[in-house]
């Protein structure tokens, strides 16, 4: 993993169904999955929920000096001449290899680990939303079999323990999980200089916030497609309608 500081070149906007690029399919899932406990955030995300869920989506393409980068965002927010930083895996080529980019004003562009959370704020989010989940479902499967004419309370002290068991198993899992992207999430953040990890916490860092949502404004004549390699690229636009 490295960061870059330079100018982006030769950007092109790439028109494509994200969850269905091999790289992202199984996070896609995953994540798609795991948004029901966790509170999720990062174009990374919104990318690969694109894709599961069939709505448009698209990645960029660009070189800063002679290195190559593919990052899969569902917006842009960076231009041709601008200069910004990237956080990329120097061992993927010819392939996805963007993790993060922020520009020079430290406004975080884009992050491709969900959530970018830290770990204990990923922790605490997933402790939370699993005691929701499993509280939530036991009450309502409870009240479906009194509805039903369920009166014995040993089989609702039986529906309740095995719901919480259930969840809180499940949970766990996706909390495993989830804590393999928070860490490489802290790992990203100290790459880019954030060392104090807890003021992170409290403050967050700072996302650019575009007041014409052209992240979500400019979604459109997407192509679907299987057999997905990333040379030759596809519907290529070069022109600034990305950028509107």
């Amino acid at each position: 993993m490295k960061v870059i500081y330079g100018k982006v070149q030769k950007l092109q906007c790439v028109d494509a169904i994200v969850g269905q690029l091999p790289k992202l399919r199984s996070q896609a899932t995953a994540t798609a999955l795991v948004s029901m406990f966790a509170d999720s955030g990062g174009m990374g995300a919104a990318a690969t929920l694109a894709g599961v869920n069939g709505l448009p989506g698209y990645y960029f393409h660009f070189y800063i000096d002679d290195i190559e980068f593919y990052a899969a965002f569902t917006g842009v927010f960076f231009q041709e001449g601008e200069d910004i930083y990237v956080v990329y895996d120097e061992e993927v080529k010819q392939n996805f290899n963007v993790l993060a980019i922020m520009n020079k004003n430290n406004h975080l562009l884009g992050m491709a680990i969900p959530f970018g959370h830290t770990v204990s704020v990923s922790d605490k989010t997933h402790n939370r939303n699993t005691i929701f989940m499993a509280i939530g479902s036991t009450l309502i499967v409870s009240l479906i079999a009194f509805f039903t004419g369920a009166r014995d309370i040993l089989f609702y002290l039986f529906l309740i323990f095995s719901g919480l068991i259930m969840i809180s198993l499940i949970g766990l899992s996706i909390k495993k999980q989830f804590r393999g992207y928070a860490e490489e999430s802290e790992r990203i953040y100290k790459i880019l200089g954030v060392t104090d990890l807890t003021a992170l916490e409290k403050t967050g860092m700072q996302a650019y916030i575009d007041p014409n949502n052209r992240m979500y404004d400019d979604v459109y004549n997407y192509t679907q497609f299987l057999d997905y390699d990333p040379q030759p690229l596809v519907d290529v636009r070069s022109d600034e309608s990305h950028l509107r």
